[in-house]
């Protein structure tokens, strides 16, 4: 669910808030790794290929409350939610790892729209055993 705002004067105090939350909260040691798929005629994957790329945002577990808030069958105990900055692309089923554990993100929870630009936006993550 993207929130859209426009026209205010206090979009660049925004801006500048979230730039300055990634830089307090935010790890950098976040390894994307984004997927492409190649599809034929009918729509079937014929190829996946893999890029990765470090990023940075913050990552936080669901917590109780949080999921009180949100359709049950769509969280699960233990998920994890990825914020990150506007300038990369993710898309659901992309992965990312933080140290030695993997996630693959699977649904955008939320995200700001700012005068037709996201400033920010959130994942659901889910760990690969």
């Amino acid at each position: 669910m993207v929130t859209e705002r426009s026209g205010s004067s206090n979009l660049k105090a925004f801006r500048k808030h979230t730039a300055e939350y990634f830089k307090r909260f935010g790890r950098s040691d976040i390894t994307l790794r984004a997927r492409s798929d190649t599809k034929d005629v009918m729509g079937g994957v014929t190829a996946q290929t893999w890029a990765e790329s470090t990023i940075t945002g913050d990552f936080q577990f669901v917590t109780k409350r949080e999921r009180e808030y949100v359709d049950m069958g769509i969280t699960k105990f233990g998920d994890g939610m990825l914020f990150t900055t506007n300038d990369v692309s993710i898309n659901a089923n992309d992965e990312i790892t933080i140290g030695s554990i993997k996630w693959k993100l699977y649904q955008q929870i939320e995200g700001e729209l700012v005068d037709g630009g996201e400033d920010y936006q959130g994942w659901f993550a889910r760990r690969q055993m």
